[in-house]
């Protein structure tokens, strides 16, 4: 009767926790089980997940040293993993070490998120982010997935795009009033070998819009003439200032008309086709309001925008009217 002859194997490596696109090196040595017993001339090592998945088989000779390099992640994936090298050799009992375990780590993301232009804007003014990530470590790895931003309740989310080594993106965001907003950004990998990670938050400033209130046919010195007992019809102007020439925005509402401190009309705005940046509306003064003398007519912007609309009172004379 033959008698197959014991081994002892060991394993060690000395990798603590690896990123993906590194190398985990594990070390195996074959002894005899016995003292005096031997070893064989050669065999066969398999270095085995839990699972008994096969992550790499080397030949051996003798005691060894057998040693395994596996790359992450494709040898091994993200995740703990327990490793045990089983050696096979004819004339001798399987034999496997004690578990030894390996970490792989996602690799850590950096991401860093600036305002596209000043960080101060007037309320209305578009607002942008633009988003980097990069890899913390230098592992040759680009990340991919999106990214996400939260501002005052509200979350909005952008892909990647991956050029040049780079992964960015650009999030608009919401409208915004008027005060200061803390913007956190955050970035959700698209696969397990990047952790999620986030961004300095950013500050950004939402200044009020100063509005000018212009009536047509008030000149320099705010008076408009116009006939006592008849109807006059005055067009009301409206533009926001503050804003620059190149992106003009239209306003939108309304304007409140107020003969000496009385509410006449209100009107809705309409946008100025041949004017860009202007509204307009027309108020008609009934007849019987405009008596002889002084008159004070005041306009109030009501705009759908929550910002402030200073309005500008003018003085409006009415002379006696002619029989």
């Amino acid at each position: 009767i033959t008698h197959e002859a014991e081994l002892a194997v060991s394993a060690e490596t000395d990798a603590g926790p690896v990123v993906p696109g590194r190398e985990v090196e594990v070390r195996a040595a074959v002894a005899p089980a016995a003292l005096g017993g031997g070893l064989p001339s050669n065999g066969t090592a398999v270095l085995l997940d839990a699972d008994d998945r096969v992550v790499a088989t080397r030949s051996f000779t003798g005691a060894g040293p057998i040693v395994f390099r596996v790359v992450t992640p494709s040898g091994l994936g993200i995740g703990v993993h327990e490793l045990r090298v089983r050696v096979t050799a004819s004339g001798f009992l399987a034999t496997e070490s004690a578990p030894l375990r390996v970490e792989v780590a996602p690799v850590a993301a950096t991401v860093v998120a600036r305002p596209v232009g000043a960080a101060e804007v007037r309320l209305g003014e578009p607002v942008s982010l633009a988003v980097e990530v990069a890899a913390a470590s230098d592992v040759g790895l680009i990340p991919d997935g999106a990214v996400r931003i939260r501002v005052d309740g509200q979350t909005r989310e952008a892909l990647l795009v991956l050029a040049d080594g780079r992964a960015t993106a650009t999030l608009p965001l919401p409208d915004l009033p008027v005060g200061e907003h803390e913007v956190l950004v955050e970035y959700r990998p698209g696969t397990a070998q990047f952790a999620a990670a986030q961004a300095d938050p950013v500050l950004i400033t939402v200044l009020p819009r100063s509005v000018a209130v212009s009536v047509a046919l008030v000149d320099a010195g705010g008076r408009v003439d116009v006939t006592a007992g008849a109807e006059a019809a005055l067009d009301i102007l409206v533009r926001e200032v503050d804003t620059p020439a190149d992106s003009l925005l239209t306003p939108s509402g309304s304007v409140r008309v107020r003969l000496d401190g009385e509410i006449v009309a209100t009107l809705a705005l309409v946008p100025l086709t041949s004017l860009a940046g202007w509204a307009k509306a027309t108020v008609r003064l009934p007849a019987p309001l405009l008596t002889r003398g002084d008159h004070e007519l005041s306009v109030e912007y009501l705009s759908v925008h929550p910002h402030p609309g200073r309005s500008r009172a003018g003085s409006a004379p009415v002379p006696p009217r002619r029989r």
